[in-house]
């Protein structure tokens, strides 16, 4: 395990970092290369992730306490690879700026009220999230506004990252809420899935491609194909 006290500071020049328990961080990790981490992460303090790759590698339950998804909480490389148990991602939510990978026959767990923030990087989903049913994973990179969530989802209001009219909206797993006025370039709602409006009207610049469920509600703009 390795603890950094509040006040002190751990820094990585060079190689990478093996932790075999908890990573508990009340102080400030400055990461480099890769940190494989098989217990728990648990942010208090300062992580500043820099171009590091965090790896959660373990045998057992993991839990990601990020601790929030401002600059001295978010990742840059995550990747999931703990196939023998659950990694779950705690209501602290998660941001990451460069590449989140799920690699197959993992459990990547989101708990109750967790969003997920890949943040003008890449999601990679070889393995199936797990969802709460009040969760979600967003893929916000340039104009491609990606959506998973559980069986309830986040609403619109609470959506860590916020689609706009120059977002190519797609609706991938679960259930989005609009729960206050909303615009998209385009809005593709992918089969299995559900998009519901309860409030606000609906404005799209361009394709509504509906595959999955739209319940409707007041008015919806619709500037391309239906």
């Amino acid at each position: 395990s390795l603890t950094i006290d509040s006040g002190t500071v751990y820094t990585m020049t060079a190689g990478n970092l093996d932790v075999g328990g908890i990573m508990n961080i009340d102080g400030t990790l400055t990461g480099a290369n890769t940190i494989y981490v098989a217990g728990d992460w648990d942010n208090d303090g300062t992580f500043t992730s820099g171009t590091s790759s965090v790896v959660f590698d373990g045998t057992t339950a993991q839990v990601i306490y990020a601790g929030g998804t401002g600059a001295a909480q978010d990742f840059y490389n995550v990747q999931i690879s703990n196939t023998a148990a659950a990694v779950t991602v705690s209501s602290e939510n998660m941001k990451v700026t460069g590449t989140l990978t799920v690699d197959t026959g993992t459990a990547f767990t989101l708990g109750a009220n967790a969003q997920v923030w890949v943040d003008g990087g890449t999601l990679t989903l070889t393995g199936t999230p797990v969802y709460a049913a009040v969760s979600a994973i967003i893929n916000h990179n340039g104009t491609t506004y990606d959506y998973y969530g559980g069986a309830t989802g986040i609403a619109k209001s609470a959506l860590l990252s916020d689609f706009d009219l120059t977002d190519n909206v797609a609706i991938k797993a679960g259930v989005l809420t609009q729960d206050e006025a909303a615009a998209a370039l385009s809005l593709t709602i992918d089969s299995g899935t559900v998009y519901t409006m309860t409030a606000g009207n609906l404005d799209v610049g361009g394709i509504m491609n509906i595959d999955g469920t739209l319940t409707g509600a007041n008015t919806i703009y619709v500037a391309g194909d239906w």
